[in-house]
Formats: C-alpha cells, structure tokens, sequence
C-alpha cells in the first residue's frame, strides 16, 4: 500500500472487535521512515526496515514523510506452531539491509506471490518466516536486549480496564482479546491466586472508587458510576463496594473529602 500524507494515531481497545482474527502484521518501512509503540516497546523503522505488529492489541504508530508501506498479514494460528508466544518480537525492529534481516526481507518478498491462491504452501511460508523472525530481531541488540515477556494477565486486565462500562464482559471474550485460550487465561490468573471474574470486579471497584472522588466536593450520582462501570444496578454495586472497601460508596466518598 501508499501513503501520501503525513498520518499518526492510536488503535486502541474500542477499536478492535472481539471476533478479530488471530493475526500478525510484517510491516516494512519499504520508502517511508515509521515508528510504532505496542506492548511498551517502541520501534523506529527507516527505510527498508520492518518489524512484527500484533492485530490484537492497541498500538501508537506515526509516519512523518510520505512514501511505501508494506504490510504483510501472517495467521497467529502458524506463527505460534513456531514461537509460542509472537507477542514477544512485536515493535522490535528487524535491520533488512544485512544478516538474517535481509534474507528474511528477500525471501519473503519473492516467494509472497507465489503462494496465493495456495494456502498449504502459503503456510509452509509463514512457518520458514516465523523461525526466522528471533535471529532477526537480534540483529537490533539494544531493542532485544529490552525485550521482556509480554504477560497475557497484564495484557488481559488493560482490554478489562478498556471495557469497564460493559456489563456482559466475559472471560471468553477477554481470552479471546488476549490470544490466548480461555483454559490457559483462568489457570493463569489461579497460578496469581485470583480469577478473571474477581480480576473483572476489582477493576470495576477500584475504577468507581476513583469515579466517586473525581468529582471533588460534589459527589457524582451513584446510579451513574454503577452504570458507567457495568454494575447491573445501584443496590449490586453499594454490596459489593462495601465487600471491597469496608464501607458504603457514600461513606467512602465523604471519608476521603476534606
């Protein structure tokens, strides 16, 4: 694809479907200088760089000189058939003018169009990309060396943080935000001595918590946190505040005013 203009933005969580397909991006900075920031990591691309995008999770990402940007969707179902967890090599820049980086480039660019239309061999080239992609990353040793495992919990409690307002958040659907299986989520969060359900409620406490406070001396409707935090109704939201925090929301709000 080309971009002519300047652009930057932000996908966040509101943006992604939950339905969305688990996939990564190669993106290479084919004539444009880019820069793109996931998991905490930050990468800048110059020309004939590239680097791992995660489709799943929000990103930053800006392009300040016009020119080419080729984007190339690789399925998570093979590249995790080879690195179990793809997360790890998102936004770490992959150097194609030398090394592994630049067979990896070549090699990708030739045998791409020879594989549509043929998905068992368009496999077989995801999987040869996917082994390839950790010796390339090392050729940035400064990024690699910052590199630090991407934890599905702390991934699954931002899409939680993201979607506070919505009552039916289920863990299925927070798997399914983190890429991971729904199985694998829970027995995390029991390795952590909590549940996903239990993780959902205290984010959703401590979210109205600092809601009751925000409004200064006057107090904010507690119908309205309820509702604005995916409380079912007023009455479920005061019992479980009061569980949570020892007293009512009122008393909590009054307590902490001067």
């Amino acid at each position: 694809m080309k971009h002519d203009a300047p652009i930057g933005g932000i996908r966040e969580w509101r943006h992604i479907e939950s339905d969305t397909p688990d996939e990564f991006v190669l993106i290479v900075a084919d004539t444009a200088p880019l820069r793109y920031t996931q998991f905490r990591r930050q990468a800048d691309l110059p020309v004939r760089s590239m680097m791992l995008l995660d489709a799943r999770t929000p990103y930053e990402y800006e392009r300040c000189s016009s020119g080419h940007v080729i984007c190339y969707h690789v399925p998570g179902r093979v590249l995790r058939q080879i690195l179990p967890f793809p997360e790890d090599y998102c936004a770490i820049r992959m150097d194609t003018h030398q090394g592994i980086g630049a067979a990896l480039h070549s090699f990708i660019s030739l045998a791409w169009e020879q594989t549509v239309g043929d998905p068992a061999r368009r496999d077989t080239l995801f999987r040869d990309i996917a082994a390839l992609i950790p010796v390339a990353t090392q050729t940035c040793s400064t990024q690699s060396r910052a590199v630090r495992r991407c934890d599905p919990l702390e991934r699954a409690e931002a899409f939680i943080n993201a979607n506070l307002s919505r009552s039916s958040l289920s863990v299925g659907e927070i798997a399914a935000a983190v890429g991971i299986s729904t199985s694998r989520l829970q027995t995390l969060a029991r390795e952590k001595g909590s549940s996903i359900g239990r993780m959902v409620l205290a984010s959703r406490l401590e979210a109205s918590a600092a809601a009751l406070l925000a409004g200064g001396k006057s107090a904010p409707k507690l119908i309205d946190v309820a509702l604005d935090h995916g409380f079912v109704s007023p009455s479920h939201f005061s019992r479980a505040f009061r569980q949570h925090f020892g007293c009512s929301p009122r008393e909590y709000a009054a307590r902490s005013r001067p």
